[in-house]
């Protein structure tokens, strides 16, 4: 079936240029409006605003309803589709089939293969710092996560790393340019061009990796490995152009939404010495001073409450849109097929019929709290979850407890932290300097400015 794309009119242009200059924002303040917002008259809407657990419930149930949409690049160059055939960007049938064939290698008995590689290059990035320098977390964490990614799904390190990264990192930027969709010219010196380049680049790079990992013993446990070798019941197997856009996709999910949790998780601790000081106590309970063992991750109960309670707050997606495939019912509403409806895990986790005092950092609220799945979704929920959310998770989990047990930190006194828009509704710091200090220093809070503000109330 050809997918129907969202109808968006053009007087609605302006709006979404206007949403898209500061989301959070007008998402909160859309949400104070009611549940249901229709951004044209409710007869003929284009675009509506779905908030609260029930009506994404409605649209992650009904896949086969409500479609992601696909980026919106202008060019039909086959090197840049590929790229976009990963699993988020899929619907339908296809979705299906390649989830199918995916989910195996994000079985746990893989995701534990992994941890080794984390503690290690953790540790060797930690290294590098040196106490009484200030560091930018949001950078570090890019670079540590960068590391791990690159060993866990391409099983390499070293050169092809730096090489890797750079190459799907520059796609994608020139990908999301806005450019590409105003002047949508492949000829020299324009973003298209540019992006038709680096897509080559970037495909060329997939197939030599493919290819050597066919060419392996069929005992390696990276993930691209797993992927090339991987075959369901009936013999079916991922397609090499398949192979390409899983892995540049899980590439790029793989971590920058983890590097961006961390940095907020840091962020958060150390504006809440009660809960840093709690948080360390239980690391030296449990740990000693030792790298965690996966046996020793699920004994971190608080370590655990701290990252629910960062991703609650700072979602690695603080918002989606969904479109319709045929007429649709939405509370009495008659909606036309290419309806967009966007949904918000930035609103949903701060409903405050489910989490009292919202927009605090309450670890402890994780202790009397069972939220839905449609209530709490930072991985999303349904067939459409995250595939990597526990590989993510423990992940996290490694990366704190090795940080926080070797130094402290401290933000800078005065610092304006601004949260800014990423990719995909995704949401860093501008930037963090921090203070890298001893691990037997008592490192205080101290005053910060910024939109910041506008998502926390620093208690």
């Amino acid at each position: 079936m050809m997918a129907v794309q969202s109808k968006l009119p053009p007087r609605l242009i302006p709006f979404a240029l206007g949403f898209m200059n500061d989301p959070l924002s007008r998402l909160k303040k859309l949400s104070k409006q009611g549940r249901l917002i229709f951004k044209s008259s409710p007869d003929n809407a284009s675009l509506v605003f779905a908030f609260g657990a029930g009506y994404n419930q409605i649209v992650v149930s009904n896949p086969d309803i409500f479609y992601t949409p696909q980026l919106p690049v202008a060019c039909p160059d086959p090197n840049v589709s590929r790229l976009m055939q990963g699993l988020i960007f899929m619907n339908g049938a296809p979705h299906r089939r390649n989830r199918r064939l995916i989910m195996p290698v994000f079985h746990k008995k893989y995701i534990e293969n992994y941890a080794d590689d984390m503690i290690r290059l953790t540790q060797q990035h930690l290294d590098n710092w040196t106490v009484g320098t200030v560091i930018d977390m949001v950078a570090e964490m890019h670079t540590l996560t960068l590391h791990i990614v690159n060993k866990t799904i391409f099983g390499r390190e070293t050169t092809l790393e730096q090489n890797v990264s750079q190459m799907i990192q520059d796609w994608l930027d020139i990908t999301l340019n806005p450019y590409n969709m105003i002047v949508p010219f492949n000829i020299v010196g324009t973003p298209t061009r540019q992006m038709v380049n680096a897509s080559a680049k970037v495909n060329q790079l997939m197939r030599e990796l493919i290819q050597e990992k066919r060419d392996a013993p069929d005992n390696h446990y990276d993930v691209l490995s797993l992927l090339v070798h991987t075959r369901d019941e009936n013999d079916d197997s991922l397609t090499e152009d398949e192979l390409i856009g899983h892995a540049s996709i899980l590439y790029i999910a793989g971590h920058e939404t983890t590097a961006t949790s961390l940095a907020w998780t840091t962020l958060l601790l150390a504006q809440h010495r009660q809960i840093y000081t709690e948080l360390l106590e239980e690391l030296d309970s449990v740990l000693g001073g030792n790298p965690p063992s996966l046996d020793k991750l699920n004994e971190l109960d608080l370590l655990d409450r701290v990252i629910k309670e960062s991703l609650r707050l700072f979602a690695p997606t603080m918002w989606t849109v969904r479109v319709l495939q045929e007429p649709f019912e939405l509370a009495g509403h008659q909606l036309d097929a290419g309806t967009t409806i966007a949904l918000s895990h930035y609103v949903t986790h701060r409903l405050p019929e489910v989490y009292d005092n919202p927009d605090t950092f309450d670890p402890d609220r994780w202790l009397t709290i069972s939220p839905s799945a449609y209530e709490y979704m930072p991985f999303s929920a349904g067939v459409r979850m995250c595939i990597g959310a526990t590989f993510a998770t423990m992940e996290m989990k490694i990366v704190l407890a090795i940080m926080l047990q070797r130094y402290r930190f401290q933000l800078i006194d005065g610092r304006t932290i601004n949260r800014k828009p990423r990719n995909a509704g995704l949401f860093a710091p501008n930037d963090l300097p921090i203070h890298v200090m001893p691990n037997t220093a008592t490192p205080q809070r101290v005053n910060i400015t910024g939109n910041v503000h506008d998502s926390i109330t620093f208690t």
